[in-house]
């Protein structure tokens, strides 16, 4: 979905739903978007759903939760209220998936509402990371959203003045719009309307109007041309050309290339192609080679070249090679050596290495495959590039792909034993870029070990940023560091105050 800069600048969501009719106009704004009435739209927006088996959910946890999963599930609302009470907040994902498993509905509506007050009250930023991993799950979260939304809704007017005034909050509101958007594009714009202001609305009425094109275009252009933004009214229209990409590629890309404004034009029409490239690599190919414009191939065709060698490297990389040399053929290449790369590591290695070598991104990418299934491998060969740039490249690819294995205590005992220098100091910064948002003090400690004074500033600042938003006393207690310099506490002093004027969880 396409995203304005808009949304950046939204008011705090609490102040643009609660400010218009108070806490009562949040129990009507659920009513409304939930069911409770008869013969509207939005009684029809809230699906039924059987109790799910989410995926979603921390790996692991400090207390009684350790496990991940909540083995022994309570079977009164009492005995759930006890365990959210004693709960910690890093056990929060745990509970909730066992709460989800509940397969008495009105027990499972009341306990996952008082986990979410609970939740949002104590650490907004952790929910937020749930509802990611709820979405990137196998379903995409499809038997989790329908008991999520409505629970959220109901938890909303029961939270503290600092929740409800956090922009944490506000991401989780717009997040809950789109999910309603998909389900019932009609109600959600209905909803919007009653309970949304300025930027916010805009925002949320360029998301609906991709939903509403799939059941009618007039109505759905409608909407982003009384859009007041003007890059609410692009991402709306962006939207639209995804959405309609996935229907129906070619009469999508015919409508895209009839907008006339140039901006508003060139979005609809990438939008069109990531949708195509999606559904058949093969036509986006054939169509972005014809509509020759190189910025877009160069955007999308890493992507393109990718999805091609999934099914047929040597067309992949014909088709990668065939354009014409510069940026676009580079990301194309790319692309078209890491899809390879997830079939065959060691054919693709060696291709980049007879035709390529010079394209330190593509090792990257090749190196990020291979070490994301059989990192040792990778490792080893990665270990033996003579050419110190490329090398370079090869293994901050390894610590990539080896980190999406969630095993960063063994990437970082292969680190280690690195050479010191700049490689090693490089694949640091690479474990510190991976581990700042998670593990901001493992990521801390890292930092303060490398010695280039670039890379090491970098890595200092990535690590302190996540320090600073996740525990601003620990931070601060960081700036005292001894091997910290002057010039680096200038650096970190303007993430700090930022992080002491932010609402805190």
């Amino acid at each position: 979905m396409a995203k304005s800069e808009s949304e950046k600048a939204a008011l705090p969501a609490w102040f643009l739903i609660v400010g218009i009719g108070g806490l009562a106009g949040i129990a009507l704004g659920a009513v409304l978007f939930f069911g409770g009435g008869s013969g509207t739209a939005a009684s029809k927006a809230a699906p039924q759903a059987a109790a799910p088996a989410p995926k979603a959910g921390a790996a692991a946890h400090s207390d009684q939760h350790a496990a991940g999963v909540l083995t022994n599930l309570p079977t009164t609302f009492e005995g759930w209220k006890a365990e959210i009470d004693s709960a910690k907040a890093d056990s929060y994902p745990a509970l909730m998936d066992g709460a989800l498993r509940v397969t008495d509905t009105a027990l499972r509506a009341r306990v996952v509402e008082t986990l979410l007050v609970t939740w949002l009250n104590t650490s907004r930023e952790s929910y937020l990371q749930y509802l990611d991993q709820v979405e990137g799950s196998d379903d995409e979260g499809k038997g989790v959203w329908p008991i999520l939304v409505p629970a959220f809704v109901k938890a909303v007017p029961q939270l503290g003045e600092k929740a409800a005034s956090s922009p944490d909050l506000e991401e989780a509101v717009e997040w809950m719009t789109d999910y309603y958007a998909e389900q019932d594009a009609p109600a959600a714009l209905e909803w919007s309307k009653k309970w949304l202001l300025g930027d916010a609305q805009e925002s949320a009425f360029a998301t609906i109007a991709g939903q509403l094109s799939k059941t009618s275009l007039d109505q759905a252009v409608a909407l982003a041309r009384s859009l007041k933004s003007p890059n609410a009214r692009t991402d709306a229209l962006a939207n639209i050309g995804s959405e309609l990409g996935k229907q129906d590629p070619q009469k999508a890309l015919a409508w895209a290339q009839a907008l006339q404004d140039p901006a508003e034009k060139a979005a609809a029409i990438e939008e069109v192609m990531w949708s195509m490239s999606d559904a058949d690599p093969a036509a986006a190919a054939q169509q972005v080679t014809r509509l020759n414009n190189p910025e877009l191939l160069q955007s999308i065709g890493s992507t393109i070249a990718e999805s091609l060698a999934a099914k047929n490297p040597a067309n992949a990389m014909q088709w990668a090679e065939a354009i014409p040399a510069g940026a676009a053929q580079n990301e194309a290449v790319s692309g078209a050596l890491s899809g390879w790369a997830k079939v065959d590591p060691k054919a693709a290695f060696a291709y980049f290495q007879s035709k390529h070598a010079t394209n330190a991104d593509a090792a990257e990418g090749i190196f990020e495959e291979w070490a994301s299934n059989t990192p040792d491998a990778a490792a080893a060969q990665a270990k033996q590039i003579a050419d110190p740039a490329l090398r370079e490249h090869a293994v901050t690819g390894v610590v990539n792909g080896w980190l999406n294995g969630n095993d960063p205590q063994a990437v970082e005992q292969w680190v280690d034993q690195l050479p010191v220098g700049h490689e090693r100091d490089v694949a640091s910064a690479a474990i510190v870029d991976a581990l700042s948002s998670e593990e901001p003090q493992s990521a801390w400690d890292r930092a303060l070990t490398i010695k280039d004074a670039q890379v090491r500033q970098q890595a200092v600042l990535s690590a302190f940023s996540g320090l600073a938003q996740n525990d601003p006393a620990n931070a601060r207690a960081a700036m005292a560091a001894q091997s910290l310099t002057a010039e680096d506490r200038k650096l970190l002093q303007p993430v700090l105050d930022a992080a002491g004027k932010a609402p805190q969880n």
